[in-house]
């Protein structure tokens, strides 16, 4: 349904060029809900907005639906983009406009009938109650619900979204996430998610790609790319987003020094193969000690878990020992931050 091959995109400030994208290759399966996931100029919004024109690539070709964006003239390429929707993470309604007319503006362009479309569209998304309001009225939420409505209204194929909810609250994203699946089920709507929130992709994609410096480094399932990234960009981006600092507590009393009378402290990465319980149980039997869980960040997916956790146990440098191999063993990322000593 998407396809892009070999993108480059060049942007040029005065006598310096900038190469914002760098030979990009993505795939996008119809009907498929799919992310790019990425740190700050990596290179997403970019990208997206090359899969709909709004950026010329400067090199590479863009098809979508079976059409070939970049070699469509200026009538064609207009014709085409009616089949493809697009929400940025800013709503853009016309203040003077109600929702319904803001909804109802891509009908008019292309003299489709507006009304009862309109009334669809709004009931879909959730706010048929506020067709007649102005969009300072609206919610954030609100808002962006209404700018779904309008990107759906020509009945796209294609649905490309700009970190559509970077700016709203937990609760919030969660329900446009939930209102997105709805086309992508019914109508086997293409998604494309740009975003940099984790936990929006593992949410409701099915394929994701990690990009850095303008290039995509990784792609595959969720569960695959970030319990087990192949490369070094993907591992640093996903160890940034499952950061976990040393309580305080701990902090103060950190030494690199072992001890008897001090409790080692590990950072340890879950890959998908083991739950944090069974670790700690498994490290409780082989050690004959209690082990604390200090804190941690995991998910669960497709029966998997994957995230970090910090563990503190014996602090004698042999019971260390065995459980950095023990771990290490079963293919379990695991360091040695340090050891904490007992309270005074």
């Amino acid at each position: 349904m998407i396809q892009l091959e070999q993108i480059s995109k060049v942007f040029h400030d005065g006598a310096r060029a900038v190469e914002a994208l760098r030979g990009v290759d993505l795939q996008v399966a119809r009907g498929q809900i799919s992310g790019v996931i990425g740190g700050s100029g990596a290179g997403k919004s970019t990208l997206i907005r090359c899969v709909n024109l709004l950026e010329r690539p400067t090199a590479g070709r863009v098809t979508v639906a079976g059409r070939e964006l970049t070699a469509l003239n200026k009538r064609d390429l207009a014709d085409a983009r009616r089949q493809i929707g697009f929400v940025s993470q800013h709503p853009a309604l016309l203040a003077s406009r109600t929702i319904a007319d803001n909804v109802a503006l891509p009908l008019e362009l292309s003299g489709a009938p507006a009304r009862e479309r309109v009334g669809e569209l709004l009931s879909l998304v959730g706010i048929a109650d506020k067709r007649d309001a102005r969009p300072a009225q609206l919610s954030g939420g609100q808002r962006q619900r209404a700018t779904i409505a309008r990107a759906l209204a020509n009945r796209p194929s294609v649905l490309l979204c700009d970190e559509a909810t970077s700016a709203l609250d937990p609760g919030t994203t969660r329900s446009i996430l939930e209102l997105l699946r709805e086309p992508n089920r019914k109508l086997s709507l293409t998604i494309l998610l740009i975003t940099h929130e984790m936990d929006v992709v593992k949410s409701v994609c099915e394929e994701v790609a990690i990009m850095s410096d303008g290039r995509v480094v990784e792609s595959g399932s969720p569960l695959a790319v970030f319990s087990r990234p192949q490369t070094e960009q993907a591992r640093a981006f996903i160890r940034a987003t499952r950061h976990l600092e040393v309580p305080e507590d701990y902090r103060a009393r950190l030494s690199q020094t072992p001890s008897a009378h001090a409790r080692a402290l590990l950072r340890v990465e879950l890959s998908g193969e083991a739950e944090s319980g069974g670790i700690i149980s498994q490290l409780t039997r082989a050690l004959g000690s209690d082990i604390e869980l200090v804190s941690s960040r995991t998910d669960h997916a497709d029966g998997a878990h994957y995230g970090v956790m910090l563990l503190a146990l014996d602090g004698e440098a042999h019971a260390t020992g065995r459980a950095v191999a023990l771990l290490r063993e079963q293919g379990i990322a695991v360091e040695v931050l340090g050891y904490v000593a007992s309270h005074a």
